[in-house]
């Protein structure tokens, strides 16, 4: 009973975010030339939206006409959620997490748009910026 009351109650947190009604996912992709993932600078309203993107946009599309993008950029891609909700953040790291995700990173900076979002891999942590709340 205890489970389902905890569960309920976070449920209550999550969807007081309002961050449904924002662009909170962003997505990444691999530099063919460096092999390291990289953070693209576009955010989607839904996860399936960035999937369905970046697909297109790295892959190209089974439809003639829809030609893939991007040329310097390869699979492993992915996307990430980004958000100012706390708890929000941690259930979608936790639900969403992939090999190239690092940490769920807390930004200390006061002047940030996004207070919570995620590192990849290849991120070094400079303490002085943030920290992570949860993962590598």
């Amino acid at each position: 009973m205890k489970k389902l009351i905890l569960f309920f109650l976070f449920g209550l947190l999550i969807s007081c975010s309002g961050d449904d009604t924002h662009h909170s996912w962003g997505s990444y992709a691999t530099n063919k030339e460096s092999k390291k993932q990289e953070f693209w600078f576009t955010s989607y309203k839904s996860r399936d939206e960035c999937i369905a993107d970046m697909q297109w946009q790295i892959e190209g599309g089974e439809d003639d006409s829809r030609q893939k993008i991007s040329n310097w950029h390869t699979k492993p891609y992915g996307c990430h959620f980004m958000s100012n909700n706390k708890w929000l953040s941690i259930y979608n790291y936790l639900i969403y997490k992939d090999e190239n995700l690092g940490c769920l990173w807390e930004s200390s900076n006061p002047n940030v748009r996004i207070k919570y979002s995620v590192t990849l891999k290849t991120f070094v942590n400079v303490p002085e910026q943030g920290r992570c709340v949860l993962g590598d």
